[in-house]
């Protein structure tokens, strides 16, 4: 039984893009909510979203309603507004980077508000075969990995992960610029990350020490909001969407990962790892962007 559910997990996040963010097919879905008549219609506002796999609305039953640029937009409901979002799956900084430069986002020159969710992969590219390894190690049947293998895995998901956030140090100030670069007069709304594992109360035993997976989730999410924050307080024109502090206390409310009632620490359910916001986390995020967006 937990091979299979491995089994599902190991898909799920294949699909969640942790590795080629090369899907076209998920780019510039387009949405236009009209309050005016059409006599009367102004110039529209363009909001393009830009970002990973929370941008493009992953896990949601019916992505381009549920998403929370959709849901953004609904608070500009006085506009003809107009939503390009060009979310990717698994995106992370350095890809995104690059499809800026690349002309991917063709909407980016017209838009008057751009959201920006990007960071979480830096780091979850390298969690992705670490969680896989500990998996094993705790039921595998014969084991496969003693005790100082997987602390050896520890090291290296570390290793990745600390890596992954010095890269978002040396993209951020040319993402920045880059976006300004295409577009001088847009609002950008720069999103946090939320803490993915609040909810999961999974304690891993690394060199006979407690690691406990919710705390350690957190220590790179802080280290990544650092990052965002110092870069986009640069920039006059940028506002800080902070989605940490509304989803603090609410990952089983809000996010699909939690550990349901009861569960050992010592264990690890796959069945409630994925580490995205369910509908009613984007309904938080939307009424964020959507309340923070000011028409100059």
């Amino acid at each position: 039984m937990k091979r299979f559910i491995w089994i599902l997990f190991t898909v799920c996040l294949l699909l969640s893009g942790c590795g080629n963010a090369e899907e076209t097919d998920t780019l510039e879905d387009t949405m236009a909510v009209s309050a005016v008549p059409a006599e009367e219609e102004k110039d529209p506002l363009v909001y393009v979203s830009l970002g990973d796999s929370i941008a493009r609305g992953y896990g949601l039953s019916d992505l381009t309603e549920e998403r929370f640029s959709t849901i953004a937009a609904q608070y500009w409901k006085d506009e003809n507004t107009e939503v390009y979002n060009y979310g990717v799956d698994g995106q992370t900084s350095s890809e995104l980077l690059a499809m800026l430069q690349d002309g991917y986002a063709d909407k980016l020159a017209e838009a008057d508000v751009v959201s920006v969710s990007i960071g979480a992969n830096n780091i979850l590219q390298h969690a992705w075969q670490f969680l896989y390894d500990y998996y094993v190690y705790l039921y595998s049947e014969p084991p496969q990995f003693t005790d100082e293998e997987i602390a050896v895995r520890f090291r290296e998901f570390t290793a990745g992960a600390d890596e992954g956030c010095v890269i978002l140090e040396q993209d951020m100030p040319v993402l920045l610029e880059t976006i300004r670069n295409i577009n001088p007069d847009c609002q950008i709304l720069f999103l946090t990350l939320y803490n993915p594992y609040e909810a999961v109360n999974t304690e891993m035993i690394i060199s006979g020490l407690p690691v406990q997976l919710a705390a350690l989730s957190d220590t790179y999410v802080t280290k990544i909001n650092a990052c965002i924050r110092e870069w986009t307080a640069l920039d006059d024109n940028t506002a800080i969407v902070d989605v940490y502090a509304a989803f603090a206390g609410r990952g089983r409310e809000l996010l699909y990962a939690y550990s349901p009632e009861g569960q050992d620490p010592a264990d690890m359910d796959m069945n409630h790892m994925d580490p995205h916001p369910n509908a009613k986390g984007h309904k938080v995020i939307g009424a964020l962007v959507g309340q923070a967006y000011s028409d100059p």
